[in-house]
């Protein structure tokens, strides 16, 4: 509800006083976003996130993380998909697959010592379909996109307090351009977690240009 919204909101800013700093249009603007997206901005749902940041111009801006809970609730309220789940497969667990012309996956997660990740998987089931989809993801893949991920070695990174979640988000991320996603709905994604804009450079000063007099 909108009630319920706006008392989110009013938490996250006093958790975080630094969105005083933030200017106010642009606080507003994100908002918005989350408000039209139906994702709550720093709750315990951990749909989106909000980030005050100071950028190295001494201006504030907000850094906008769409969380992996968040691309979930998206994709599954998609009317061309039925269900979308991500998983990771681990050594201790049995598994088999096959991407040929009969395509399928098998896994049966071990209920004592899984061991280390080996690869992730996304299965989807589009509507009317007969069959499930499937994507394996590899640990060099997610790493690759780690290892060009902007946020990844910033202060309080989610890949070193949550990296399961990171790693399985990662994997949703890959694998999404390959689902019957909504245009609008993917526009929405590619636009956030993305690199915060760049400021222009101050201009060098000229120095055929004549002194200001009220400086001197």
């Amino acid at each position: 509800s909108v009630v319920r919204f706006l008392r989110v909101c009013e938490t996250a800013m006093l958790q975080r006083t630094n969105f005083l700093l933030v200017p106010q249009d642009m606080l507003a603007a994100e908002l918005l976003r989350c408000a039209s997206l139906g994702l709550e901005p720093n709750s315990p749902l951990r749909h989106i996130f909000l980030e005050p940041e100071l950028l190295d111009s001494g201006a504030w801006h907000i850094k906008t993380i769409m969380g992996y809970k968040g691309m979930l609730q998206l994709i599954q309220r998609t009317p061309t998909i039925e269900y979308v789940r991500v998983n990771v497969v681990r050594d201790g667990d049995e598994w088999d697959y096959d991407q040929g012309t009969d395509a399928f996956i098998l896994h049966k997660q071990a209920l004592t010592g899984r061991g280390d990740p080996l690869f992730h998987y996304v299965i989807w089931k589009t509507v009317g379909a007969a069959r499930p989809e499937f994507e394996i993801v590899t640990l060099d893949e997610i790493a690759e996109r780690k290892a060009y991920s902007v946020f990844a070695e910033m202060e309080d990174s989610a890949w070193e307090s949550h990296e399961s979640l990171m790693q399985r988000k990662t994997a949703l991320k890959i694998v999404f351009p390959w689902m019957p996603i909504d245009v609008a709905l993917a526009a929405v994604v590619a636009d956030l977690d993305q690199t915060p804009p760049a400021l222009p450079p101050e201009p060098e000063p000229d120095p055929e240009a004549e002194p200001d007099a009220d400086a001197a």
